[in-house]
């Protein structure tokens, strides 16, 4: 609210010369006039001094007793004058600055309404170009002409009233400018310069030499996660260009995967030289993570094409690190490993990847995952003789196996829950029963039976093991050679694990959904059978032949196992204690047959609890 000093003064003088008129005091007015003064605001009744001063002598002199303090309306020093010339310099300058758009808002405001474009589109760098902190911001788009821009034109147009917008299109021959007396959101749209070598090389120079005209610079890298929008940004201006450098000269063949995902393709395959990548998705993970099959394309013959394997997940969540890590200990670092030649790890400002430089051998044209085996009629190996005979050479002869067993070999004692504490989390598996369940009798009988076998101290021999060794992550090419992948939880562990995640990855993931809960219990009880780890062990819980094929791969694994017990208890029930644990971790994940994943665990933990009389 603004304050009238001169009427102010104006009013009360006319006032004081009422109140004082003939040498008498008209109290209604005095009063009045203290009224007044006690309403100006504390940071004004410094103007007031003189007057209020003269208002008390003339009030002593006629016997009035004003009730206004004479030290409310001291004069200010210089110091204090100085204070409140800078607070009112520094309050007018926020008033002006509401008229200024931020950084913040502007952003803000292009995530929210521009958010399906990214998430879909691709093409687009983001950028913040500042050339002075005090300034406001205005959008700019840089695009090419051969860009698709009109439906984003119109979008902008409609969304972005009130906002300083333009749309300039560029080439190389003319220099990119902007005024000096902003800064600048700056989106460039760009286009794929495959086999283009010149034109993406004019095009780094030309925006190298724009952004280096700014004070400061930072490149903001968006992409969703679970439904929200995550950002990244950089100040280093040599990464913004060698990131142009590798998105452009490279295209890959189809729109599954969204722009920030490319970028970290792209880069794992930038050693390739090939401007034309093919890809397949194999496996979208449930942590988020994706693994895909390459094909840098450098012939026109696809069969002469080498595959590689690439795994990538947010860089938040730091798996692939991890997995790059265990990778280099348990494997590259490690002598022996012809086969396995390298991984390559590289990162964006969202995502991290690991290149596998194998998962198939020189001679051979074509690569499967175990998981492609079981679910494709038309792979060299859909009998059911060659999907066993792959997992006994998986456990006997692959190159990995058999060098642990032969450098890490120790017998050993501990709590079985200490053993698998990396993957059963009791919290987790609480809510999950109580979610799939709604019983807590149920859930509370599951969870008394986890307590007791977590509790029981067991002899085992540790070795390092693959620690996820599911139907994704191993491969098999024309040659019958065997390759592993995905390194995130490959340590030194209990023996028998990697067999038991086998089974359990057949049967959770890959059993008939269809099968009611009565005939999967029958089959879990027959598979609590010491016969089921001979070979020559015919299954009768079922006579569905898709089901005892896989029936009969369980028996091929239980088998392969044998060799890596500790030769410390009897009726396997070492086994069946890793199964245990590798069997309740499924209930977790609505990916998996929860439903029998919850039978099975039941079974199993009443059988184990009895045999050791927990």
């Amino acid at each position: 609210m603004s304050y009238n000093e001169a009427n102010k003064l104006e009013l009360l003088n006319s006032l004081k010369a009422q109140a004082f008129l003939n040498n008498s005091v008209n109290t209604s007015i005095t009063e009045y006039i203290s009224f007044e003064l006690k309403t100006i605001p504390d940071e004004e009744k410094h103007k007031f001094h003189d007057f209020v001063e003269l208002f008390l002598e003339l009030g002593f002199e006629s016997g009035y007793e004003s009730n206004i303090n004479l030290e409310e309306f001291s004069v200010l020093t210089d110091d204090e004058k100085n204070e409140i010339i800078i607070e009112e310099l520094e309050n007018d300058a926020k008033e002006t600055n509401k008229s200024i758009t931020s950084f913040e808002d502007l952003f803000e405001k292009v995530k929210v309404e521009l958010k399906d474009y990214f998430v879909n589109y691709k093409g687009y760098f983001i950028t913040e170009l500042i050339n002075s902190r005090d300034l406001g911001y205005k959008l700019i788009f840089f695009y090419e002409n051969n860009y698709h821009v009109t439906p984003l034109k119109g979008r902008v147009g409609n969304q972005f009233n009130g906002y300083e917008c333009d749309f300039i299109e560029f080439n190389t021959s003319v220099e990119l400018n902007l005024d000096s007396d902003k800064n600048y959101l700056c989106i460039f749209l760009l286009m794929s310069k495959m086999n283009n070598k010149d034109g993406l090389k004019n095009i780094m120079t030309s925006i190298k030499k724009f952004i280096n005209n700014f004070q400061d610079f930072y490149y903001h890298s968006i992409t969703e996660k679970k439904e929200n929008l995550l950002c990244e940004n950089t100040n280093r201006r040599d990464d913004f260009i060698d990131e142009i450098d590798v998105v452009l000269s490279t295209y890959i063949s189809n729109g599954r995967i969204n722009f920030e995902e490319e970028k970290i393709i792209k880069k794992l395959c930038a050693d390739f030289k090939s401007p034309l990548i093919f890809y397949k998705i194999l496996s979208g993970g449930f942590s988020g993570s994706k693994v895909l099959e390459i094909r840098p394309k450098k012939t026109n013959n696809f069969e002469n094409d080498k595959i590689y394997i690439i795994k990538y997940g947010f860089i938040s969540d730091g798996k692939i690190k991890e997995e790059k890590d265990n990778f280099s200990e348990f494997i590259k670092g490690r002598k022996g490993f012809l086969s396995y030649t390298d991984a390559t790890y590289e990162k964006t400002l969202h995502y991290e990847g690991i290149l596998y430089n194998y998962a198939i051998s020189e001679n051979s044209k074509v690569s499967y995952s175990f998981d492609e085996i079981l679910k494709k009629a038309e792979t060299p190996y859909c009998d059911i003789e060659s999907k066993k005979n792959i997992i006994t050479n998986l456990f006997s002869e692959n190159e990995a196996f058999n060098k642990w067993r032969e450098d890490f070999n120790e017998l050993k004692t501990g709590k079985v829950g200490d053993l698998y504490i990396d993957f059963v989390s009791k919290d987790k598996i609480e809510n999950t029963l109580k979610y799939i369940l709604n019983d807590e009798n149920k859930s509370n009988a599951i969870l008394d039976v986890f307590d007791k076998i977590s509790n029981y101290t067991i002899t085992y021999k540790e070795t390092v093991c693959h620690g996820d060794l599911h139907t994704d992550n191993f491969f098999v090419d024309d040659e019958k050679n065997i390759y592993l992948i995905d390194f995130g939880f490959t340590n030194k562990r209990h023996s028998i694990l990697d067999y038991t995640s086998l089974e359990c990855s057949l049967k959770f993931k890959h059993f008939p959904f269809y099968l009611e809960s009565n005939e999967l219990i029958e089959i879990e009880k027959e598979l609590l059978s010491e016969r089921t780890f001979d070979l020559s062990y015919n299954f009768v819980s079922t006579k569905r032949k898709e089901v005892i094929e896989f029936l009969s791969m369980i028996n091929t694994i239980r088998h392969n196992s044998l060799r890596d017990f500790s030769g410390q208890t009897s009726d396997n029930i070492e086994y069946y204690i890793s199964l245990y644990f590798m069997t309740i971790r499924q209930i977790r994940y609505p990916n998996m047959n929860q439903l029998y994943a919850y039978h099975s665990t039941k079974k199993l933990g009443e059988f184990i609890v009895e045999k050791l009389k927990l």
